[in-house]
């Protein structure tokens, strides 16, 4: 065979070899002069896209559609909650995969495996691998998702992108998409104006929500409100409401977080019942339900009232309360309180009042608070002294403020400590002294009189922001108080809804003492 058929006219002799010499020659000026097609070639294969969002807790992931991918291209993925407490997970779904049933078969499939007694630890990347392509939690800088995959075939594919599984966090996130650009691994990649993903349609399904809600107006509570959640672009709020006894005429006004009324039932309060829906056309926050009996002329109908509210769920209008037990109100935050008295600094008997030194804590949960420890490298935020109010000033955030009820003056805080978790846990710890008023105390049985003492703690915001609770192990005596007059026999707390000036009902917490006189005090100020 003649595998120089090719150049078989070539002269024979120095020449041929001559010709034969140029030939690399020609080679390299011909990839020289393709060079420049193939680099704009190479730039329009490489794209970035980047795309922003938000993750709710508990919320349904959201699917990413990457129409036509071809074989031998390389994905780049990379992920990175960007506030709040948001850990990202990314996971790649192989094609032809029904997103309307892959979260529900993933569960199915897990709780199977951790119900025969598999470690939840071993099964969750078992399972991952089963229903994925690949995913990824934490493979990029701090808790962000990254990963990196060789197309096998041409075809759609589609991207999650949700919360990680292992425990509950919610936040924004910024996901960048690339195509044969490696640099997306870094964070730092810059958008080409090339699209690759477009959201799946289930991503723009709200999931409804129905809940069934119980109340009174009386003469004294003449108005009630109910705090809505954070309100997405396009999702709609429908409310039933109708009187269940008396003479309640329910009137239902939706306000924003400037006061401004937004949509109203039953305006005039001439009917039993009223029904609205009002679809949000931008995010809102700080929204609020009020419900009362307060007609515009000023004349009051009270009574019971059952209210039925709807997100994304129109058929409540009609009262119905298919799939009830989901909030849609947000709801009184739970504050848990206590207090330890340390000492008894001193009791005025002429002055009716008596000072402590003692330490008060609270704990809540704040979601605006929430963060990722990446952000700081460690488990919790801690402020002293006046930083934390100024950081929740700053950051537009209402905590439960207090006031002590029958403190005379001010009270003088000796340091003060807030402690902030992932999750938006906060632990809040003051230690003061101060004087407290005592109109209580009886001395017609002195020296063998048992006085009662008080601390009542009041919040500042209405019951419906912020309810007191028991602070569990917290409130006691301290073993030395420091006042030889006094021996305090028992103690206990309670807590009471009171109405402030305004007439909004307020919780109040109260700990209470018992002290009888400390006999051997006397005897031995009587002796000479």
């Amino acid at each position: 065979m003649n595998h120089m058929k090719g150049f078989e006219k070539l002269p024979r002799g120095g020449g041929g070899k001559a010709n034969r010499r140029k030939l690399p020659c020609l080679c390299l000026l011909l990839c020289w002069l393709l060079l420049p097609i193939w680099s704009v070639q190479a730039k329009e294969t490489r794209r970035v896209q980047e795309i922003t969002g938000h993750v709710e807790l508990k919320e349904r992931p959201f699917y990413y559609t990457l129409p036509n991918l071809r074989k031998g291209q390389t994905l780049y993925v990379f992920m990175q909650g960007t506030s709040n407490s948001l850990d990202p997970f990314a996971a790649l779904l192989k094609p032809g995969t029904d997103v309307t049933k892959f979260r529900q078969d993933y569960l199915a499939e897990e709780k199977r495996l951790v119900d025969a007694g598999r470690d939840p630890i071993v099964v969750l990347p078992e399972v991952l691998s089963k229903f994925t392509l690949i995913w990824d939690d934490e493979s990029g800088p701090g808790y962000a998702a990254a990963f990196t995959y060789h197309i096998p075939q041409n075809g759609n594919y589609q991207l999650v992108a949700t919360s990680t599984l292992a425990r509950p966090t919610f936040g924004n996130y910024r996901l960048l998409i690339g195509l044969n650009a490696p640099e997306v691994l870094t964070g730092r990649a810059q958008p080409t104006g090339d699209p690759i993903a477009v959201r799946h349609r289930l991503a723009r399904q709200y999931e409804p929500k129905v809940e069934e809600l119980f109340g009174a107006i009386t003469p004294q509570d003449r108005f009630r409100f109910y705090l809505l959640p954070k309100m997405r672009t396009g999702e709609t709020l429908s409310v039933f409401v109708e009187a269940m006894a008396g003479d309640l005429k329910p009137i239902v006004v939706l306000y924003d977080y400037g006061e401004k009324p937004l949509a109203s039932a039953n305006f005039q309060g001439q009917q039993t019942h009223g029904t609205f829906s009002f679809t949000f056309p931008e995010e809102a926050d700080n929204c609020r339900l009020k419900i009362t009996g307060q007609r515009p002329d000023g004349t009051i109908s009270t009574g019971d009232y059952r209210m039925v509210l709807g997100l994304n769920a129109p058929q409540v209008l009609t009262g119905e309360v298919k799939g009830k037990g989901q909030e849609v109100v947000k709801g009184a935050t739970l504050v848990r309180i206590g207090f330890n008295l340390q000492q008894i600094t001193a009791v005025d008997q002429r002055a009716e009042n008596f000072s402590v030194a003692g330490t008060l804590g609270l704990q809540w949960q704040e979601p605006k608070l929430a963060f990722s420890p990446d952000t700081i490298q460690n488990r919790a935020k801690v402020f002293t002294g006046e930083r934390f109010f100024q950081h929740v000033h700053d950051n537009n955030i209402v905590v439960p403020d207090f006031t002590i009820f029958n403190q005379q003056g001010k009270r003088w805080i000796q340091n003060a400590v807030a402690v902030i978790w992932p999750d938006g846990k906060v632990e809040y710890y003051e230690r003061f002294t101060t004087t407290l008023q005592a109109p209580d105390f009886d001395f017609r049985r002195f020296p063998f009189d048992t006085q009662k003492f008080f601390i009542r703690v009041d919040n500042l915001w209405p019951e419906w922001y912020f309810n007191y609770a028991p602070l569990e192990g917290f409130s006691q005596v301290g073993q030395r108080l420091g006042e030889e007059e006094w021996v305090i026999t028992r103690h206990k707390v309670t807590f009471d809804s009171v109405m402030e000036s305004s007439g909004r009902p307020v919780s109040r917490f109260i700990f209470a003492f018992h002290a009888k006189r400390h006999h051997t005090y006397y005897v031995l100020r009587l002796l000479p």
